[in-house]
């Protein structure tokens, strides 16, 4: 044999052609060089490239056996078959390991505890022996666990290499209803086709891993069946393994794993039994986590359901909770009955009533049965109410201590506080119609008082047929046969009724009662007291219904408020009849259907048994409705219906001519314009044709006809404004308005009969007394011009007025006539710039006549002087006739000369009509007054009263505007009170008066030019 040729053939790896070379050895050689030359092709080949006869073959020519073993013991990769194949080539090569060390340990091995430690012992100091028992341990277990691989997954399917991360979790709820229980029949083909877990890992690592890795990876099924083989090496890791498991795992599906509590009340575990030392080998396993060896107690296991039942439930897995509580439960474990009941009814919350909102069990065990009832209860519909209480809520309850009660109670407050559609349904399957075991609340008297509760408690203004329905899923009870008669169900559903109106009245202190208060009013109530109750409840119902057809919505319970408030009811009836009005009704189909309506809320039978407007009579409500036409504009449909046969009872006359007139100024105070052809002034004006035309409907017309027209003037308001029509209206004084539309408008004076159909459209018709007092404005008008014409021939027609209020009116009458004309008279026939003497000689007459008698002093003065130049004048006309000088330019009598002194006259007949006036009656009354008078009139001194009357009161604006206009005008009273204003008496009072008179008529009180010049001077 060529051994350098060998060497260099196995430096080359040729292991073939060395074998060849081989052959030629020696015999004693040939053995172990051969064995030598299969170790190096071994340790250098890359096993699972061989199929099982190769690795046959190679293995058997190594002599060897502890190097074969643990070659064998280090072949994981590759197939199962190949695998498979070392292990039975290691084994049969270590098999004499068992019988070797059996006859050193010697006892059975079952009895002792310590057999791992004994075996220790046995081979210290041998290693070569060691090295092969290690092998051979190595083997044992790796042909039980290639045993459960192979059951655990095909056997034709492809290994799973470490390197392989597309590892799927099945669905945990695939297999929710399979019998984990049931054990796998070892010769059957598994329906897996793949493993989870890398075969190496599988085979090398410690078994716990394994366990942890097939848990954690969600493969239950074939984690259980692993269990099931290893369950000596693997319960003291059981609850490791277990608390891996993914939370989504049924417990019936880990059946085989979970503990069990036995009757000694301690965890079961594995039973023992005889054992060879190849089982004790096979064993034996490296710990990877720290092992529980002894079983639990009681309350540990308990506490470990309690904790893992925490933590499937912490993440939202109710129904999984659940099945662990009751698989603790039927494996021993104490103190979760509490639970499991918590968790039953919470799983019906999450899924059978399909709640948007996420519960957990803290949450559960913190709400109260109501909260709990309206959770199961919040995503159902009006539908499905119903079912829903008796599938998810009755339940609940009935698990509660004095359910009953609990029930009745938790249905009341549900019903007081669902939803308007949810109460409808819960009441439609309460009816009395529906066999009892079939209704929700089987007590009528319960349900005739929760309605009560609901209807009258609801703040909606709205889905009156939801209540009317509600309504008629009431018991109907014959209450004739009832142990109170009559009158005393009256009196007592009477007394309730008020009592309870009371109640529903909101105060400072207290707010509205809600539905759950009304129900505990509602609870004393006897039964002939509810029955009178529902039939309010009706007539309530349908004055809403009529109150919501006609756009005036109200909450029910304020018909129980105005049940005693009869202004309250009005304030509704009229808001109904003008929010028809507002709607814009035009047929007149509809407003007879509201006034039938309206009437009907107005009826009704004995006691409280009315309507909305109960309180209010028939013909009030039709006078409420009418105001309601009328105040929309619809004058042609009023006067039909007025006149028209729909009424069963019409209205007196003097009841619509009320109603036409508080319609008519309704508009006309809402008018921002007094333009009777516009807006709200031509409503107002319209109206009035509604009514027959009687005198207070033609007073009525015509002030708005005078406010047309004082509107025209341009009249302004103290703030400058326009005036506007209610300001007229309020206008206590009429004839102010009258001196404001002359003091406006500079030429009014000019049109009399014009101001004098003015004064009497303002209501003064037929009053001669307004008449004198508006024509002394017009006068004194025409003064503050000047423009004395006018003013004669007005002060005249207010001369002629005098004596006809002499026939007719009162004393006062009289005396504020006369007081107006003699000091429109005085003016006049004062005026230094008016040039007719004759006619203010005339007019002084008059005032003398009319004065009192304190007054003759002054004016006899005046009628003195006035007469003495009248004498001068007469006799400078002589003269001038006698030398034949002609007349003055523009000094004939009669004409208005401005700024004259006096006037003359080429009249003799006229001169002796003068004459005869001088010598007149009335100016010898005047002289024999003022005789009388003289002691007096030196003894106290000369004081001028006031010379004009409240109607001669003009405003500021015009006084001012008149100043302006007139600035000589300094003789008027105004200005002669003003200067006496503030001045003592005696002597002074006498020089002031003096100088007023002076200065105010000039030369006619026998000033000479000197002093008139002084006087104006100054």
């Amino acid at each position: 044999m060529d051994v350098d040729n060998l060497r260099q053939l196995l430096e080359q790896r040729e292991y073939g052609k060395a074998l060849e070379v081989v052959v030629q050895a020696p015999d004693e050689d040939r053995a172990g060089l051969t064995s030598y030359i299969r170790q190096l092709e071994f340790s250098q080949a890359d096993p699972s490239a061989y199929t099982p006869a190769q690795l046959r073959s190679q293995l058997a020519d190594i002599v060897d056996d502890a190097w074969v073993v643990e070659a064998c013991a280090a072949v994981l990769e590759g197939d199962v078959d190949c695998v498979r194949a070392s292990v039975e080539i290691g084994l049969e090569r270590s098999k004499a390991v068992g019988p070797w060390l059996e006859e050193r340990l010697g006892t059975t091995l079952n009895d002792d505890r310590d057999v791992w430690e004994r075996i220790q012992k046995v081979l210290e100091g041998n290693e070569d022996r060691r090295r092969l028992v290690m092998a051979r341990a190595v083997l044992l277990d790796r042909r039980r666990r290639l045993q459960t691989y192979t059951q655990l997954f095909a056997t034709h399917a492809e290994p799973v290499t470490a390197d392989d991360d597309s590892i799927e979790i099945d669905d945990p709820w695939a297999d929710a209803d399979s019998n984990a229980s049931e054990k796998m029949d070892v010769d059957s083909t598994p329906s897996r086709t793949g493993s989870k877990v890398p075969l190496s890992t599988f085979l090398s690592a410690p078994m716990v891993q394994v366990a942890v890795s097939l848990a954690a990876s969600g493969d239950i099924a074939s984690l259980v069946q692993f269990y099931g083989q290893y369950r000596v090496e693997l319960f003291p890791y059981r609850y490791s393994i277990i608390d891996t498991v993914p939370l989504y795992a049924a417990p019936q599906d880990l059946e085989g794993l979970l503990p069990r509590i036995t009757r000694e009340g301690e965890e079961s575990g594995p039973t023992a039994s005889d054992t060879d030392v190849d089982t004790c080998l096979a064993q034996h396993a490296q710990a990877s986590t720290a092992p529980i060896n002894s079983p639990l107690s009681t309350h540990e296991v308990s506490q470990w359901y309690q904790e893992r039942i925490h933590r499937v439930e912490s993440d939202l897995l109710v129904d999984l909770a659940l099945e662990w509580c009751q698989t603790a439960i039927s494996h021993g474990a104490v103190g979760l009955e509490d639970t499991a009941r918590d968790l039953s009814f919470l799983v019906k919350l999450v899924y059978d009533a399909a709640t948007e909102q996420t519960y957990s069990l803290d949450a559960w065990r913190t709400m109260s049965d109501d909260e709990r009832v309206q959770a199961y209860l919040s995503s159902s519909t009006a539908a499905s109410l119903a079912a829903d209480i008796r599938r998810l809520v009755f339940p609940y309850l009935e698990s509660l201590s004095d359910s009953a009660q609990v029930k009745r109670k938790a249905l009341q407050r549900f019903t007081l506080e669902a939803p308007l559609e949810k109460s409808l349904a819960l009441f439609e399957a309460s009816k009395a119609t529906l066999p009892l075991r079939e209704r929700i609340i089987d007590n009528d008297v319960d349900v005739a008082r929760l309605a009560l509760a609901r209807l009258y408690g609801d703040d909606s203004v709205d889905r009156w047929d939801i209540k009317s329905s509600i309504f008629e899923c009431l018991p109907v009870w014959d209450v004739a046969g009832d142990e109170l008669d009559e009158d005393t169900s009256r009196e007592v559903t009477a007394t309730t009724l008020e009592s309870l109106a009371a109640f529903m009245q909101p105060s400072t202190t207290a707010p509205v009662p809600g539905p759950t208060d009304l129900l505990l009013f509602f609870e004393p109530l006897p039964f002939v007291a509810l029955s009178r109750a529902l039939d309010i409840l009706d007539v309530h119902l349908e004055s809403g219904e009529i109150l919501a057809k006609w756009n005036v919505p109200a909450p029910l319970r304020t018909f129980l408020q105005t049940a005693f408030d009869r202004e309250e009811q009005r304030r509704w009836a009229v808001r109904t009849a003008r929010q028809a009005g507002n709607a814009g009704f035009e047929e007149e189909d509809e407003w007879i259907s509201l006034m039938d309506d309206m009437i009907k809320l107005s009826g009704g039978g004995d006691g409280l048994l009315k309507g909305a407007f109960g309180l209010l009579g028939k013909e009030e409500v039709l006078k409420i409705f009418f105001g309601g036409v009328l105040s929309s504009g619809h004058f042609d449909l009023a006067k039909r219906l007025l006149n028209g046969s729909e009424l069963d009872v019409p209205l007196g006359p003097g009841v619509v001519e009320a109603l036409v007139l508080d319609a008519s100024r309704e508009f006309y105070d809402n008018s921002m314009s007094g333009n009777i052809h516009t807006g709200g002034m031509k409503l107002a004006y319209d109206c009035l044709a509604v009514a027959p035309p009687t005198q207070a409907i033609r007073r009525e017309r015509e002030f708005i006809e005078a406010t047309s027209r004082i509107t025209s003037f341009g009249v302004k308001s103290k703030r400058g404004d326009p005036i506007s029509p209610l300001e007229i209206r309020l206008t206590k004084n009429r004839l102010d308005l009258v001196a404001l539309v002359l003091s406006t408008s500079e030429d009014a004076y000019r049109h009399v009969e014009v101001i004098l159909d003015l004064t009497n459209k303002l209501g003064y018709r037929g009053d001669p007394v307004a008449e004198v007092q508006v024509l002394g404005m017009l006068a004194e008008a025409a003064m503050q011009v000047p423009d004395f014409e006018p003013a004669s021939e007005i002060c005249e027609r207010m001369i002629g007025c005098v004596p006809e209020v002499g026939k007719r009116n009162t004393d006062a009458e009289v005396a504020a006539v006369r007081d107006v004309c003699w000091k429109t008279c005085y003016q006049l026939g004062r005026q230094s710039e008016f040039a007719d003497l004759t006619r203010r000689m005339k007019f002084l007459a008059k005032a003398l006549e009319y004065c009192p008698a304190e007054m003759m002093t002054e004016l006899l003065a005046v009628w003195r002087k006035l007469e003495e130049g009248h004498i001068r004048l007469e006799e400078a006309a002589k003269h001038r006739r006698a030398a034949r000088i002609p007349e003055p330019e523009g000094s004939t009598r009669g004409h208005r000369r401005t700024g004259s002194a006096a006037s003359t006259s080429s009249d003799k007949g006229k001169s002796m009509t003068d004459q005869q006036l001088l010598g007149s009656r009335t100016a010898a009354r005047a002289a024999k007054t003022l005789n009388k008078v003289a002691h007096d009139f030196t003894a106290r001194g000369f004081a001028l009263p006031s010379l004009a009357t409240p109607h001669f009161s003009r405003p500021a604006s015009a006084q001012s505007t008149r100043v302006e206009q007139s600035p000589a005008r300094e003789g008027t009273p105004l200005a002669i009170r003003e200067q006496l204003v503030g001045l003592g008496d005696g002597q002074e009072i006498k020089q002031q008066a003096r100088k007023a008179l002076v200065k105010g008529v000039g030369w006619l009180l026998g000033a000479n030019e000197h002093e008139m010049k002084e006087m104006n001077g100054s």
